[in-house]
């Protein structure tokens, strides 16, 4: 079992899927829900005996993908902690905003 930490990154991305929920629902409780349900998938995550999500060494050391419904859990396990460091739309590219272009 891991420390679950959020990196300001995907703090800066809850946030911003919170505000896009609730300004198209037009309900904070259903933008709650939807963030919680993130937070519980990281809460999973860290609590597991095993490491999970698909390896993505090409965007940096230790890193991993995990899908939430349409949104990617991006994560690695550093140490004692498992380092949530963005979490996306599936449809975004990926590799550009991790700086791979190629």
């Amino acid at each position: 079992m891991f420390r679950l930490e959020i990196l300001d990154a995907a703090q800066a991305d809850l946030d911003q899927i919170f505000s896009d929920i609730a300004g198209q629902s037009g309900s904070f409780d259903i933008a709650y829900r939807f963030a919680d349900s993130i937070l519980s998938h990281c809460e999973d995550l860290a609590n597991s005996k095993f490491l999970l999500g698909v390896e993505r060494a090409e965007l940096g050391p230790g890193i991993r993908m995990l899908p939430h419904r349409r949104y990617v859990i991006i994560f690695r396990y550093q140490g004692t902690a498992l380092q949530i460091i963005r979490v996306l739309e599936g449809h975004r590219d990926i590799d550009t905003l991790f700086g791979r272009d190629d």
